[in-house]
């Protein structure tokens, strides 16, 4: 480079900003010297030395000097490490072979001006020009602080949430259709009963735009399954949950989903069995379903979620749990004797020694109690004498699985 550098260090009288004679265009063209300059991504700045110096040799001068900050590459649309080159040849044609090896490494050239008053005015327009960015910038953002500042009072809220939200659910749906070079389009299932109310949403569409046929529907065939639907509404959404859970329908297949409607909440109560709690938690669900507009939305607790989506199925439960709690005989863990129970304690010593009745009595304190006399029965549910009876357990968990 030393060679490079002697050969090309000239004095002011020979540089290219001097006039000098020109004793022919030719002449002129072969013997001025070129001056190449721009921008180059750090780690290219090898190679690219390289490069020149194989296709150059010793005829072209190349000088690199770092920038500090990144720069912000509207290419790779980041902030990239650059640096700037500084490229002088002798030769139009050795120029052109620099300027595609630029174009080789993509490298932002900027040419600079031959006279020297040009290159002093491009310098204060260089400068203005920051100036006038730089204003802009600082106008730009004092707009956006009053935009702010706008939107974030307390009235405007509401507002922009219901603003956001739409916007949100426009770009979701747009991001499922295709862009070609016709338009944008997209492939969906519909139900065969809501086709002509889809037609009639895109033709009111058309008719708002002012544009007929910018938006049509148009039946495809196809050979792939069509996907589970199944109509359903805010009470039956909470147990198609569940059946949902173990599995989805295939299509055309039958939806157990009504079915549990009726048979989950009951063999809950089977368990649950208590006419108390069952009271406590059907007011929690009549409670939610009462309320469910004002309650929709204000809280997005998980837990809270889960009670809020099946406030229905709550409800049937308690309801549910009401009935087999009050055939249990059983309200908070207690028996009442409503009806006054059907067996006699006075009888006990009188079948206190008979082992035959020991199936069926009940002791208390070593008491016996033995059936009354006659065909009495407990008029409804469990007679309350089993909640004293040494066979409780064994009884009743007998009783529930017969009964489920």
């Amino acid at each position: 480079m030393a060679n490079q550098n002697q050969a090309l260090d000239l004095d002011p009288e020979q540089s290219s900003i001097a006039t000098y004679p020109m004793p022919s265009q030719h002449g002129y063209e072969c013997n001025r010297i070129y001056t190449v300059t721009g921008l180059l991504r750090a780690e290219k700045a090898l190679a690219f030395r390289k490069v020149i110096w194989r296709v150059c040799a010793q005829n072209a001068l190349v000088q690199f000097f770092d920038i500090d900050n990144p720069i912000d590459d509207a290419r790779a649309e980041e902030f990239v490490q650059k640096k700037i080159f500084l490229i002088m040849c002798q030769g139009d044609k050795l120029y052109e072979k620099i300027k595609k090896i630029c174009d080789g490494f993509h490298a932002s050239q900027y040419p600079l001006p031959d006279d020297e008053d040009h290159y002093r005015r491009l310098c204060m327009k260089v400068e203005q020009d920051l100036k006038d960015i730089q204003v802009v910038i600082e106008q730009t953002r004092q707009q956006h602080l009053k935009i702010l500042k706008t939107v974030s009072q307390p009235q405007q809220f509401p507002t922009w949430i219901v603003q956001v939200t739409k916007l949100r659910a426009i770009f979701a749906t747009m991001n499922m259709f295709q862009k070609t070079e016709k338009g944008f389009f997209a492939e969906g299932w519909c139900a065969l009963n809501d086709y002509h109310l889809l037609n009639g949403v895109v033709e009111e569409i058309n008719v708002r735009t002012g544009i007929l046929g910018q938006a049509v529907v148009e039946k495809v065939s196809t050979t792939s399954t069509p996907p589970t639907y199944f109509r359903l509404n805010r009470f039956t959404q909470g147990f198609q949950n569940i059946v949902d859970s173990y599995g989805i329908a295939t299509y055309r297949e039958m939806n157990p989903a009504p079915y549990t409607i009726i048979t989950f909440p009951f063999l809950f109560a089977m368990m649950f069995a208590d006419a108390g709690h069952g009271f406590i938690m059907m007011l929690f669900g009549l409670w939610m379903v009462l309320f469910e507009r004002r309650l929709q939305g204000k809280n997005n607790n998980e837990i809270w979620l889960m009670f809020f989506d099946g406030r229905y199925i709550i409800l049937l439960m308690g309801i549910f749990s009401m009935y087999t709690g009050s055939v249990y005989n059983d309200i908070f863990a207690k028996s009442y004797n409503l009806f006054g129970t059907s067996f006699d304690p006075m009888a006990s010593k009188m079948f206190a020694n008979q082992t035959q009745y020991n199936d069926t009595f009940f002791d208390k304190k070593l008491e016996f109690y033995v059936p009354k006399g006659g065909d009495r029965t407990y008029p409804y549910g469990i007679d309350p004498a089993w909640q004293i009876s040494s066979n409780k357990i064994l009884f009743l968990n007998s009783f529930k699985m017969k009964l489920s």
